[in-house]
Formats: structure tokens, C-alpha cells, sequence
């Protein structure tokens, strides 16, 4: 996904709560910016497209 300001979003960490951490970049050769923001800022199709992977990873396993 990318924000607005350019940056993309390379990884995501949610351990519970109302927060997620999120690793972005904003070019190709920078270094990692990692960030706790709230789930309720993330766009809902975003949020629909990690539930769909998660459901489908743990339907596998």
C-alpha cells in the first residue's frame, strides 16, 4: 500500500490492541521507518485484503 506522502509499506506487525506496527520506505535505498499507528486509520480495503490473507494462511495450516 502507498500513503499518500509516497511512503509504501513493506511489513506489518499486530499484536493485539488497537495498534499496528508498520515498516515503510519511501524510496528504494532508504532505510526502514518502523511505526505504530491505529488500526482505524488504515483504508477498510486494506484491512480487508491482510484479513483475506490471514484466513487463507491459517485455513492451509
Amino acid at each position: 500500500m502507498v500513503f499518500r506522502d509516497g511512503s509504501y509499506i513493506d511489513d506489518v506487525y499486530y499484536t493485539g490492541g488497537r495498534d499496528i506496527t508498520i515498516k515503510t520506505y519511501y524510496g528504494r535505498d532508504d532505510e526502514p521507518d518502523w511505526r505504530r499507528v491505529p488500526v482505524a486509520e488504515m483504508p477498510k480495503e486494506w484491512l480487508l485484503e491482510v484479513k483475506a490473507a490471514v484466513d487463507g494462511a491459517l485455513r492451509v495450516g
